[in-house]
């Protein structure tokens, strides 16, 4: 995919006006899409917040029988909302196993939950590319899940928290995502931040960012 001279917004659940020169995944839980997006990326998946839903695992087989996301999710773990864990765990395991047997990538969701979502992947053997959006954890723990096969986005918060901009300066450009998440923030202004803070051109990091999306999310080597 040519898509260098593109904002992507990796993970949005606020639809917009589709504008030229942006790329937006868009998240649906799977109870809620219905039609074809208007957008031409989106993700379908059972948020961790809604484990408990009824057939939710073969109602989520069928939508991406019929709508073809290019990834699963947003699912995981969320120890401060939702149902009890094992229900969670229950439900995030049936989703690794779909994503690994359609060969499609995981958008993550995590509160309070990596070490979990770790242990499942190692004993998993899980393949398939898994990306945690949102993430506000140290550059250690960034480089412990890109050693397991897990990239992260950053939102919001790299503007709002010094900690998380530190974290995102030592970060190499090409091996992070940004995204708007449910944050009324326009997905360019992101860029421009964190070009600036890395003192880089925004055309380099939006370059760097569309080579990973190609590579992780539609699993095109072809650019890289």
């Amino acid at each position: 995919m040519n898509c260098s001279d593109s904002f992507i917004d990796i993970h949005n659940h606020c639809p917009n006006e589709i504008l030229p020169g942006i790329v937006t995944v868009q998240s649906y839980n799977v109870d809620e899409l219905f039609e074809i997006p208007k957008e031409t990326f989106y993700t379908i998946g059972i948020h961790p917040w809604h484990a408990d839903i009824a057939d939710g695992i073969e109602l989520l087989a069928s939508k991406i029988t019929e709508f073809n996301p290019i990834a699963i999710g947003e699912c995981g773990f969320d120890k401060l909302r939702g149902p009890d864990a094992a229900t969670q765990e229950r439900t995030f395991v049936q989703q690794v196993f779909l994503s690994e047997k359609l060969q499609l990538p995981i958008i993550l969701h995590s509160v309070k939950s990596l070490d979990r979502i770790l242990a499942i992947r190692i004993k998993a053997e899980c393949r398939m590319p898994w990306v945690l959006h949102g993430f506000r954890g140290n550059f250690t723990t960034a480089q412990m899940l890109a050693k397991h096969g897990i990239a992260v986005s950053f939102g919001r918060a790299v503007i709002t928290t010094p900690q998380l901009a530190e974290v995102v300066v030592q970060m190499p450009s090409g091996t992070f995502f940004l995204e708007t998440d449910d944050a009324n923030i326009p997905i360019n202004d992101m860029y421009n931040y964190v070009a600036e803070l890395k003192n880089m051109p925004v055309d380099t990091l939006k370059t760097d960012i569309c080579k990973l999306f190609s590579k992780l999310l539609l699993r095109d080597i072809s650019d890289i």
